[in-house]
């Protein structure tokens, strides 16, 4: 069995992983990558100029395409961690942290889930590699897809689901729907539809299927109510 101290150095291992892998969006200080950077820039800036300027929420974009939808728009990253970073450090510099702040937090829960999955601490290191440093990840963030930030928080979804399953407590119902918010907040919206088809197929496969559909719905439930403040824009729009 593992001692904890090996998950630990896993986890220092993942981190060191990340500040190499991604040094490259240091060194380039001009730019990010190719495609949608310009776009996502502009977008994000128009987000905070209208916070941190004008002391408005962004409920409306009028710069992109003569106005557009701004806290309707499904992208709408304000609700989001990664936002935090941009607004106290500006776009350029905060988005570069935000590119490390995902791929760690990804790495870290596909860590935690290998753990919880009773994997060695070597195979739980390696699922987290590839995870963090997989060629959709890393082609999305260079391309300027910031919404695959939310695949940072699946590793956490399907580790607060397994342990709902084993021991399926109030608070850890509540976790599970908390990351499937974050990662609808984080627009990921794309990511949670091929999540609940993967969770459909894991309740089929399930020996107590009726506790893992019951922990399903109750998390989504809670998942509706966390999400409302941009869900209820969204569906407007």
């Amino acid at each position: 069995i593992p001692q904890h101290w090996q998950w630990r150095a896993a986890a220092g291992l993942v981190i060191i992983a990340a500040i190499i892998g991604l040094a490259g969006f240091w060194i380039s200080p001009d730019r990010l990558g190719i495609a949608d950077w310009d776009y996502y820039f502009s977008l994000h800036t128009i987000y905070r100029q209208t916070i941190v300027q004008y002391h408005q929420l962004p409920l409306w974009n009028p710069y992109t395409c003569g106005g557009t939808a701004g806290i309707g728009d499904p992208e709408f990253p304000l609700f989001t961690p990664t936002f935090l970073l941009e607004l106290v450090f500006g776009i350029p510099r905060g988005l570069r942290l935000a590119i490390y702040f995902a791929v760690i937090t990804g790495g870290l829960g596909m860590l935690a889930f290998a753990k919880r999955l009773r994997l060695s601490v070597w195979a739980g290191l390696l699922a987290a590699l590839v995870y963090m440093f997989s060629t959709v990840n890393l082609l999305e963030i260079v391309e300027g897809h910031v919404n695959i930030f939310a695949a940072m928080w699946l590793p956490w979804l399907w580790w607060g689901w397994l342990g709902a399953y084993r021991n399926p407590t109030r608070w850890r119902i509540l976790l599970v729907g908390l990351f499937f918010a974050l990662t609808f907040l984080q627009a990921g919206i794309y990511l949670l539809v091929y999540t609940f088809l993967a969770l459909g197929l894991v309740i089929l496969l399930c020996k107590q299927k009726l506790r893992a559909l019951k922990i399903t719905t109750l998390a989504g439930l809670w998942a509706l109510g966390l999400v409302a403040i941009k869900l209820v824009p969204v569906l407007f729009w």
